[in-house]
């Protein structure tokens, strides 16, 4: 079973994992959401932050109209929003990205830590009953991975110097504290052991991955 790395954005996932398959005892995969935008043109929107601030105020709009249908005519109005068949087959596409990773770690003949789980597609793409849930609470079942998960806590907000927003760092470092926390929801509610990685140095983050990983 391959064991997976999560947090929200800037935890430096992709740094810890890079680190981690340089000292040569694990491998690693593409972070699917930004591997599945990189492929396809249709998105280009979803922009290299994974799931970022656009994907959220879609979203949002999404579970708005939904909800506005529901209670004025009785049902969804999510068919004549085109971002909403959008982002339906970008989670469609996300799962199977997501199991093709896992049934390849799971064949791999050295431990494979991956950059995300299927869990991590639960507070963004299910939340508000915008999508189906049978699909992926029955592929979510079926494709557990190793324990602990690793979350990857968040740098302190003086690691961003806010470039040319600085105003805009205080409420977006808050924005993620809240999906941090709804990481940790989604895989302790399936059961799993959620081990936090604190902020410390990567050679020191690494060392404490490959302890429960080697050992």
């Amino acid at each position: 079973q391959p064991y997976v790395v999560t947090g929200t954005n800037a935890v430096g996932k992709d740094t810890v994992l890079e680190a981690l398959v340089a000292r040569g005892n694990v491998e690693s995969m593409a972070e699917p959401f930004n591997w599945l935008a990189a492929q396809d043109e249709r998105y280009e929107w979803m922009g290299p932050g994974n799931m970022g601030w656009f994907t959220s105020q879609r979203l949002h709009l999404m579970a708005q109209v939904n909800e506005w249908g529901l209670r004025v005519t009785g049902r969804s109005l999510l068919k004549f929003l085109p971002v909403a068949s959008l982002m339906r087959t970008f989670a469609d596409e996300c799962l199977e990205v997501m199991v093709d990773q896992y049934e390849q770690a799971f064949n791999a003949s050295s431990p494979v830590v991956l950059n995300r789980g299927l869990p991590d597609l639960d507070p963004w793409m299910y939340k508000k009953g915008l999508f189906p849930l049978a699909a992926y609470q029955e592929t979510v079942a079926r494709y557990r991975y190793a324990e602990p998960i690793f979350l990857l806590d968040q740098l302190p907000m003086s690691a961003f110097p806010g470039g040319k927003w600085p105003r805009e760092i205080p409420s977006w470092y808050s924005r993620q504290q809240q999906r941090q926390n709804q990481y940790r929801d989604c895989y302790s509610k399936l059961g799993y052991e959620v081990v936090s990685v604190p902020p410390v140095s990567v050679e020191a983050r690494c060392d404490l991955i490959e302890s429960y990983i080697l050992r």
